[in-house]
């Protein structure tokens, strides 16, 4: 609590004219904590008509400028102009930057001023001043007059004011100087604070992003990077730059590359809306996904392979030859289903091993490949079943593929001959992949035991 010879605040009450509910009681409060008696009015018309009929004037009356109904100019002139009023003291709360609310503010009888927003010690200090100035004797004694002629933005102002009224108004510069100063060097010393945190945070970022395994682009609306960390540079070398951006899908989703080396890359991409300086850009991340989806293709693959001869198993030849199925029916175009079915095949597994079966099913898949053309799809259906699917082009014989592929087969091995069956569908045909597959087999077997039939026939 700040402490004067001549004053016990406990003894003194204040006028507060004030509109605005949050400096209202911040002020109040200020004043009362200190120990003075605070009488709060929200206009200046309310705070003359209370001050007027009190039989103990208020110590001191502050007021705010704007106020509705009466504002701070008028209230002063009023109680200066009355003689049970005119010698109370009189702080008017304003922005010292402003001339003419100071001009007015001498007019009207103003004893100080308050910068707002003022500290709690400035408004305290200012209190205890004119409430000992008050308490020096009497108060016209030392109050002589002076008459000022001021000339602003063109126009002259005459002002009569006690010497104390400039004296006040000269230290309230004085005060409002030096806590503007030190407001402007606290800003200044926060604003280094902040330009190092800036800094701090801008180089964590730039480590962090820096250190990432994912490459992160900024692209603007004209498809230029304007920012890309130090993995998006890498892969940026690799593919270039350009090659990169016009890749870069709309969507989310995978991209590839061949590299100079041929190795492949994929990257997957996920794309997010960014500020960056102020525009709305498309940050994209790019995770480098080849290995994984190398993986994945062998997966995949291995699930829809043969592992002996690197045929298409049941499972992936069904769906590869519903597809083209599809694809003939749409098109109009035949198709035909070849079985085929190794002669003699156990006694090789029965007579020369299990090693020697495998080695006739890989020779036979061979046989397959370079009899049939690159577009058939070629399957291992179990055990030495094999089968072939065919869409047609103009001139196409099946059965001439298959003596093809005896005659490879035999000149490898003598004893090993071919069963098959066929099964076509025409253009506007209605079977269905499944129904080909068992007219296939059945041909096939009718194919074998008409074999069967024809060796017991010459050993008879």
């Amino acid at each position: 609590m700040i402490l004067d010879k001549f004053l016990n605040p406990n003894s003194h009450t204040i006028a507060l004219a004030e509109d605005s509910p949050t400096q209202g009681r911040g002020l109040k409060s200020i004043l009362e904590k200190e120990g003075f008696n605070v009488l709060w009015f929200r206009d200046g018309q309310e705070a003359l008509e209370h001050i007027k009929s009190m039989d103990q004037p208020p110590s001191i009356i502050i007021s705010d400028v704007v106020m509705p109904r009466m504002d701070g100019f008028e209230l002063v002139r009023n109680l200066k102009s009355h003689e049970a009023t005119k010698n109370i003291p009189t702080i008017l709360l304003t922005a010292l930057s402003d001339p003419i609310e100071v001009i007015n503010g001498l007019k009207a009888g103003a004893d100080n001023f308050l910068v707002k927003p003022s500290s709690p010690e400035q408004i305290l200090k200012q209190v205890f001043y004119l409430i000992n100035q008050s308490n020096l004797g009497d108060y016209d004694d030392y109050q002589a007059r002076v008459v000022l002629e001021v000339n602003f933005s063109g126009q002259v102002h005459q002002i009569t004011a006690h010497k104390m009224q400039i004296v006040n108004l000269i230290f309230s510069l004085i005060d409002s100087s030096s806590a503007s100063a030190q407001k402007l060097s606290d800003l200044l010393f926060r604003q280094q604070q902040l330009e190092e945190d800036r800094r701090t945070l801008f180089n964590n970022l730039q480590h962090v992003l820096g250190s990432m395994d994912d490459g992160i682009i900024v692209v603007d609306p004209s498809g230029q990077a304007v920012y890309s960390n130090s993995s998006a540079q890498a892969i940026m070398g690799e593919v270039g730059a350009e090659g990169l951006l016009a890749s870069l899908p709309e969507g989310e989703g995978e991209i590839r590359f061949t590299l100079q080396d041929g190795s492949p890359l994929v990257l997957d991409v996920k794309h997010s809306t960014v500020l960056w300086d102020g525009v709305q850009c498309r940050m994209s991340v790019l995770r480098d996904v080849t290995e994984l989806v190398i993986l994945r293709d062998q997966l995949k693959t291995q699930a829809v392979t043969d592992a002996l001869t690197g045929l298409y198993n049941r499972r992936g030849f069904t769906e590869a030859a519903s597809i083209v199925l599809k694809q003939a029916k749409e098109a109009c175009k035949p198709v035909s289903m070849i079985y085929m079915d190794l002669d003699g095949f156990k006694n090789v597994n029965d007579t020369l091993g299990h090693h020697a079966g495998d080695q006739l099913l890989e020779e036979m898949a061979q046989a397959m490949r370079e009899s049939f053309r690159s577009q058939d799809l070629l399957g291992r259906i179990g055990g030495d079943e094999f089968a072939c699917f065919l869409l047609h082009q103009e001139g196409l014989n099946p059965e001439e593929l298959i003596h093809r592929l005896e005659a490879r087969l035999t000149a490898r091995h003598n004893a090993i001959s071919v069963s098959y069956g066929i099964s076509h569908d025409q253009p506007g045909g209605s079977k269905t992949l499944e129904e080909m597959m068992i007219e296939a087999d059945r041909a096939m077997y009718q194919h074998k035991e008409g074999k069967k039939a024809s060796r017991m026939g010459a050993y008879a």
